[in-house]
């Protein structure tokens, strides 16, 4: 499926076209899905290249980073993220929970905490509640 539309991107783009963003949006997750995740990179840097502020691009490329173990890069797109104003709450929480989790993993307790408060919206609640009591059982633990 990959090379299909690798395929349709290159020949419109031969026309001298741009690729529309949402076929390049569909190979990025062709390449998350197959695990490829520096060519998902690549295609959602595309797409924000042109659309700054498209929420599923970023939160994949968020996704992507933390895949690759870059938790700084992949923690830094969702933080600038989540301070857009215009983003909608349920996203947010998305976003959020996806950062704490991040955090949890680096072993940043306290971030992760305030993160997953931050995702108790929505079909997150459930889910950010029990994070943050696993954080909280964990900074015991430590102490």
């Amino acid at each position: 499926m990959i090379k299909v539309v690798e395929a349709a991107i290159e020949a419109l783009e031969k026309d001298g076209n741009p690729a529309p963003t949402e076929k390049i949006y569909e190979l990025a997750l062709l390449y998350y899905q197959n695990s490829d995740f520096e060519f998902a990179i690549e295609q959602c840097n595309k797409i924000l290249a042109r659309k700054p502020a498209e929420y599923s691009v970023i939160f994949l490329k968020g996704a992507c980073e933390n895949q690759l173990k870059k938790s700084g890069e992949a923690a830094d797109t969702l933080e600038r993220a989540v301070k857009n104003p215009r983003l909608p709450a349920d996203i947010k929480a998305k976003y959020y929970f996806l950062l704490g989790s991040i955090y949890k993993r680096a072993g940043e307790l306290d971030q992760a905490e305030a993160s997953f408060r931050n995702a108790t919206k929505g079909l997150f609640k459930a889910a950010s509640i029990r994070e943050m009591e696993l954080v909280f059982k964990e900074k015991q633990r430590k102490m």
